[in-house]
């Protein structure tokens, strides 16, 4: 069985899911699982051990576990289609310009807040998330 499948790992904001979905999109595969940072895996990695290891009854560990049998129990073929190299530049540059306008937007409304026009910036909130960039296929 061919298993192809991102496990997006260390997952805690919303735009890095958008991300991966992309990547998924745009690669044409599958996302085997999101994986969320936790203070477990902090605590397991200074110990030299995994989660499961550590802390075997955390939430987390069992998350790890959950991911670990739906990967064995799979019955979807897949195979990706990896990027050139042009086509990822492309890719990841899209992206970098939506995060960096996404800080702007961030540092706009802190801005905004401190000097209490912090209710006029947050309702003129742009379309910058939930927008996907686009790859033109070569």
């Amino acid at each position: 069985m061919l298993f192809s499948g991102i496990i997006a790992n260390s997952m805690n904001q919303p735009i890095q899911k958008e991300i991966i979905n992309d990547f998924a999109k745009q690669t044409k595969t599958t996302i085997a699982g999101y994986v969320p940072r936790s203070l477990d895996v902090t605590r397991s990695e200074l110990r030299g051990q995994t989660v499961v290891e550590h802390a075997p009854e955390s939430e987390q560990a069992e998350l790890y576990r959950e991911l670990a049998r739906s990967i064995l129990h799979n019955d979807k073929k897949y195979v990706p289609a990896p990027l050139e190299s042009e086509e990822l530049k492309i890719w990841a540059e899209s992206w970098s310009d939506i995060l960096l306008k996404e800080r702007e937007h961030e540092e706009e409304v802190k801005r905004s807040s401190i000097e209490g026009k912090g209710s006029s910036i947050e309702g003129k909130r742009s379309s910058i998330e939930g927008r996907t960039p686009v790859i033109s296929e070569a």
